[in-house]
């Protein structure tokens, strides 16, 4: 648990920055948004490798592993929209993939992923008519925005930002299992972790 604490810290962190606003994008980072041919079920998994991605090793795994975040009030006066706040850890064998079309990267809302050990591939894509600001960095504190359909390698300490819901994969290309932390702040989808998390 103790080794956890540090980078959920560290992701809860990122998720607040997001929360309390992304920077206006850039024109660079709306032109890479613009969506490109119609994208596969699988991203950046190869044909074969994401039919048991259900089957992940996902942790924690029960049902009421997310928390329900109170709603703020917005400056109109209005409540925001409930959202759960979790965290979870994934372990992906080699060759291991998270497509686009798994309930985990469908989630509508902010996420971060960290890797804690392994060598990951990400890749995303725009949902059509929306601008997404989705940022790499790594321990150093650095940050650069991440092109649009192009595989992104992740190191152990390296991190990926998503803003709001867009369409992502991910692929476990290293010899080892490859950890990976996953901050999720989001639209409840029905099943809080059970099941839902991945």
């Amino acid at each position: 648990m103790v080794r956890m604490l540090a980078p959920a810290l560290c992701a809860i962190a990122l998720i607040v920055g997001l929360i309390g606003g992304s920077p206006a994008p850039s024109g660079a980072v709306q032109e890479s948004a613009s969506p490109a041919a119609s994208p596969s079920p699988g991203g950046i998994c190869p044909p074969g490798s994401f039919e048991h991605w259900d089957t992940a090793d996902v942790r924690p795994t029960g049902p009421l592993d997310a928390d329900v975040v109170p709603a703020a009030e917005l400056t109109t006066g209005e409540p925001a929209p409930v959202r759960h706040l979790y965290l979870v850890e994934i372990r992906l064998p080699p060759g291991g993939c998270m497509p686009y079309v798994s309930q985990g990267n469908q989630k509508d809302g902010a996420i971060v992923m960290i890797v804690q050990q392994g060598f990951i591939l990400y890749q995303w894509e725009p949902i059509s008519g929306t601008t997404p600001n989705v940022k790499h960095g790594d321990s150093s504190g650095g940050a650069a925005t991440v092109t649009a359909g192009a595989p992104q390698p992740l190191y152990p300490g390296d991190w990926i930002t998503q803003d709001q819901k867009v369409l992502f994969s991910y692929l476990n290309a290293g010899s080892d299992t490859a950890i990976i932390l996953k901050a999720v702040w989001a639209a409840p989808d029905g099943g809080g972790c059970g099941g839902g998390c991945k």
